[in-house]
Formats: C-alpha cells, sequence, structure tokens
C-alpha cells in the first residue's frame, strides 16, 4: 500500500512539473494535492507506525537446524527441509525445557517466529513433543 501512495505522489509532481509552466492554476492545484498526499497519507505511515525491536534473530543452518539468537544465549529449533517447516514447542513443554532465560519470553518468540516464517515461506508448526538444543548461554 505504501509503494503505491509514493507511485501516486511522484505520479502527481510529474503532472504538477511537467505538464504545465510554472504559475498556471493547474500547476498549483497539482502542487497542492502532492503536499497533502505526502502530509496526509505518507508521513503517518512512515513517521507514526510503532516499530517494535526484535527480540531474538533466526539463522537457517545445515542439518535442518534453525539458530535462534536471543538476548542471553542462543538455541537450536528443527526446520525442515524441502518444505521449510519450523517447530516450536508448546508454551507448557519450552517451560519445562527451554532455556531458563528465555523461558518467559515464549510469546515473543512465537511471534517473532511467525513473522520469520512468513517472510523467508516457511511453514510455522507448534509441536509439543518438540526437542530444544541449546548451543550456549551467556
Amino acid at each position: 500500500m505504501r509503494n503505491f501512495l509514493a507511485g501516486l505522489v511522484l505520479a502527481t509532481s510529474i503532472l504538477a512539473h511537467g505538464f504545465w509552466r510554472a504559475g498556471n492554476k493547474l500547476h498549483h492545484f497539482f502542487g497542492s494535492i502532492l503536499v497533502l498526499l505526502t502530509a496526509v497519507l505518507i508521513l503517518p505511515t512512515s513517521l507514526f507506525r510503532p516499530k517494535t525491536p526484535s527480540i531474538f534473530r533466526f539463522r537457517p543452518q545445515w542439518k535442518e537446524e534453525l539458530v535462534v539468537k536471543g538476548p542471553s544465549g542462543s538455541f537450536i529449533l528443527d526446520l525442515t527441509i524441502g518444505v521449510h517447516t519450523a517447530y516450536l514447542p508448546s508454551e507448557q513443554n519450552w517451560r519445562k525445557n527451554g532455556p531458563d532465560w528465555a523461558r518467559d519470553l515464549w510469546p515473543v518468540l512465537k511471534i517473532e517466529l511467525e513473522v520469520w516464517c512468513k517472510k523467508n515461506n516457511a511453514t510455522f508448526v507448534i509441536e509439543e513433543d518438540d526437542d530444544i538444543y541449546v548451543i550456549r548461554q551467556i
């Protein structure tokens, strides 16, 4: 949507400055539309959109592993190849077997892993019996 709006503003700008001489009433009309579109449509979406920093970083690794780096350590989740599928243990299993520092972060991990899966065309699955392998804790 933002690309469409930016294209619309660009087209309006070209019309305002390319086809009519300065001082023409249409020139001023399209110029004011350009300013209005920028102020009302594009600036609010780019300036006032809340950006939440990610807590976790994800990196696929060979042997069907997804390395997850968090604020206090790293661990590995299963990431199947072929049809990319990332497996996250259920919240109950996570609280029992997950890294100590990340046990309370399961809801955040779930949301961020879902977003990562969408961006990387992977399927997201919550698995009851999934193993977690801790690489290191800092």
